[in-house]
């Protein structure tokens, strides 16, 4: 692993949001972490497509990336407000997904699930600003 790509993957592990490749290029340059932009985007990639970081396109489009646990498939609880997000496994969804792609005559190579809601802590707040 370059260094570059170890200090993405750091900068990763240091927060639990999803965040833009802009977003972790501003936390590293204020970390003193030299790395082009591009550069983030290459290993993001690169850290994607080895199972190290999930990435989820945002409500405005734009992909977000996470730090996650290798090897394993698992789906998201995403605060709408904060950004926290939380690996969560769902018992029989695997099932479910494969039998709805073959009744539509689908093979099923991949899927994805994120579910957005409020956490703990904004329901918290919300209710405090009632």
């Amino acid at each position: 692993m370059s260094k570059q790509r170890k200090a993405v993957l750091d900068n990763l592990e240091s927060h639990s949001t999803f965040r833009s490749a802009q977003e972790i290029h501003g936390s590293m340059e204020n970390a003193g972490e030299t790395a082009g932009l591009a550069t983030v985007y290459r290993n993001l990639q690169v850290l994607e497509d080895s199972g190290l970081v999930d990435a989820i396109r945002g409500e405005s489009g734009e992909m977000l990336y996470r730090s996650c646990t290798p090897g394993s498939h698992h789906h998201h609880l995403i605060c709408t407000r904060c950004g926290r997000a939380e690996e969560v496994e769902l018992d029989g969804l695997e099932q479910i997904m494969q039998d709805l792609a073959q009744s539509h005559g689908f093979e099923l190579l991949d899927h994805t699930v994120e579910l957005a809601g409020l956490c703990e802590q904004c329901r918290g707040l919300e209710e405090g600003e009632q």
